[in-house]
């Protein structure tokens, strides 16, 4: 099995309400998904945490990484990706 597509999707939507911090006006709400799916029609959706847009890039750019690798080897997906954010 090896993963064969990752799309990243960027939801946006407006609030009924605003709501505030100590400094900034929130009046809507971004949220990042992936999904993620193998050569043998196996897909998985997974969520990020963080401004919506830099997920989206940041998982557009480790695709690249991960493409073609087994989803079940973990550590394997890990060793790649982690050491490339630092040359990002």
């Amino acid at each position: 099995m090896k993963i064969i597509s990752i799309e990243p999707y960027v939801f946006t939507d407006k609030l009924a309400e605003p709501f505030y911090f100590s400094q900034w006006e929130y009046d809507t709400r971004s949220i990042c998904l992936v999904k993620i799916t193998t050569d043998e029609g196996i897909f998985g959706w997974g969520e990020g945490y963080g401004p919506a847009n830099v997920l989206k890039n940041g998982i557009e750019f480790l695709s690249q990484f991960i493409i073609g690798l087994n989803p079940i080897e973990n550590d394997t997906i890990w060793s790649l990706m982690y050491p490339a954010i630092f040359i990002w």
